[in-house]
């Protein structure tokens, strides 16, 4: 069953109704993190436009955001999500997506799993230049 959210402040209004993933919601999703990375490479922006914005607008249905005013094109880009959305908007879109697709929830590195990471990603750089 989706669920309805809904935002607002003086400077926004956000709607959204949102359900659980199907298939063809996973095989989006996936394509839309591909393009993704395409086009953001390493920003920091770009760690949100690929693991965390796919999974927002892939099973979001139907959504309206204003600014100001002004209605913002659904779904939203990027750069409208980060300028415009509020964080207490966006942390309830979020923590609704990953209630209702606990599955896509992104899942903590521990921090030796993180520093063994480091030190493979060194050794692979240090084989390559040679």
């Amino acid at each position: 069953m989706p669920r309805q959210l809904d935002y607002a402040d003086e400077d926004c209004t956000f709607s959204a109704s949102v359900r659980r993933a199907t298939l063809g919601d996973e095989l989006r999703r996936l394509e839309m993190m591909n393009d993704a990375i395409r086009d953001n490479g390493d920003s920091i922006a770009g760690g949100f436009a690929i693991n965390i914005l796919p999974s927002l607008l892939c099973v979001t249905g139907s959504g309206e955001l204003t600014y100001n005013g002004e209605a913002v094109t659904w779904p939203p880009a990027l750069n409208d999500v980060l300028e415009r959305l509020p964080r207490a908007a966006l942390d309830e879109w979020i923590g609704v997506v990953y209630d209702l697709n606990p599955d896509w929830k992104p899942q903590p590195v521990a921090a030796d799993e993180a520093e063994e990471k480091k030190i493979a990603s060194r050794r692979s750089t240090k084989r390559q230049k040679k």
